[in-house]
């Protein structure tokens, strides 16, 4: 069973809003003993459970992760109100693609799987047939536009690791999109921290990029078959360190709009340091410029990632839109990791969403400090634990 325990001081009366959604997201841990926890999932019947996909923001990782826990756990699930709270609610191509790699992942069966569907049901093996079909090694899952590959990835990592098999999936798709992780942000935070963590081997190989609107981008993920994923101990950030990034151009566009962008970056962050008494070069900041060709699409983006004496990483992003200077993207992305560093949080509010399934499913007792995610909505910080 999986318990969440949140510690804070003065933590409101909302806090239990909080403990209800992770409880959707990470109902059981694998492999564990015990008796599992009160949750939004209700039991239809002995071996159904129904996920309400409206509850708080309704977005898709309660859809991503549910489906990764039937997966694992070999329950039957249907989910509905679909991203409920979005302004197209529904399953759209990259989620579909998602659920649809999982049920192939698991050998299992799926239906109203398609896009705009709002009710999805997902059948383990187990469900449909007594002996199971024999694991494949080599998966592909195609968007067929520029929806986020990396949130192709979230919905297939978990998964992937416990498939009994080294597995590489191929994710065709968006790699750097709006309102998604950017691909550098999996490789450069997500992949690390899961394995310094948790003991993960995985790594994803960019081979193609896939930008707005027209996608086409590429990405392998390989992913080393594990009996059991670490717990940890993530409470205490230390101090600031180094600031590292990159500033980044496609296309048509010229490397000095990433030399724009990471200088915009770096004197935001350094005006930071003097507002609160430090001096603004005892901070070491490398902010790298990069310009890459590409046939059909121009696009550019800023990734920071602060890191700490006790290794934590904390990291921001912003993507240029059109209509926004290029200085704008970088002072963006510098005010974002400012926040997210105020919040006092051990890791950004983008990794805390993508993490919680992963302590779920550690063998014991994981415990986190969490910052600006709950920070910005007026909850205050939180130590999240999960165990058994």
């Amino acid at each position: 069973s999986l318990k969440l325990v949140c510690i804070s001081e003065n933590f409101p009366a909302k806090s239990s809003c909080l403990l209800q959604i992770m409880e959707v997201e990470g109902e059981e841990e694998r492999g564990a003993q015990g008796t599992t926890t009160a949750s939004p999932m209700e039991s239809t019947e002995r071996d159904k459970k129904v996920v309400d996909g409206s509850l708080l923001e309704g977005g898709g990782q309660i859809l991503r992760n549910s489906i990764a826990y039937a997966a694992l756990l070999g329950f039957m699930l249907r989910i509905h109100n679909i991203r409920a709270g979005r302004s197209k609610p529904g399953l759209r191509p990259q989620h579909l693609m998602g659920i649809q790699l999982v049920s192939e992942l698991a050998n299992g069966t799926l239906s109203g799987d398609k896009v705009q569907s709002r009710e999805i049901e997902f059948k383990p093996s187990d469900e449909i047939n007594d002996e199971k079909e024999e694991c494949k090694e080599e998966y592909t899952a195609d968007t067929k536009t520029a929806g986020s590959v990396c949130l192709l990835m979230q919905s297939m990592l978990p998964v992937a690791l416990f498939h009994g098999k080294d597995t590489s999936v191929t994710l065709k798709g968006g790699t750097n999109a709006i309102k998604a992780p950017l691909f550098e942000y999996s490789t450069s935070v997500l992949f690390p921290f899961l394995r310094a963590h948790c003991g993960v081997e995985a790594k994803a190989v960019l081979k193609k990029r896939g930008l707005f609107p027209k996608g086409g981008g590429e990405v392998l993920v390989s992913t080393k078959a594990m009996d059991v994923l670490s717990p940890f101990n993530v409470t205490e950030r230390g101090e600031m360190t180094k600031v590292s990034g990159i500033a980044f151009v496609c296309g048509m566009l010229p490397l000095a709009m990433a030399e724009e962008m990471a200088e915009a970056a770096t004197k935001k962050i350094k005006w930071y340091l003097g507002s609160i008494g430090r001096k603004k070069d005892d901070l070491e900041i490398d902010i790298k410029t990069v310009r890459e060709e590409h046939p059909t699409s121009s696009g550019s983006f800023i990734l920071l990632t602060l890191h700490t004496s006790k290794g934590c990483m904390v990291a921001a992003s912003a993507i240029g839109e059109k209509g926004k200077r290029a200085p704008q993207v970088g002072h963006a992305a510098a005010e974002e990791l400012i926040s997210e560093w105020k919040a006092g949080g051990c890791i950004d509010s983008h990794l805390q969403d993508q993490i919680i399934i992963f302590m779920a499913l550690a063998a014991g007792k994981s415990t986190l400090r969490t910052g600006a995610y709950l920070y910005m909505k007026g909850w205050g910080n939180l130590s999240m634990s999960t165990g058994t």
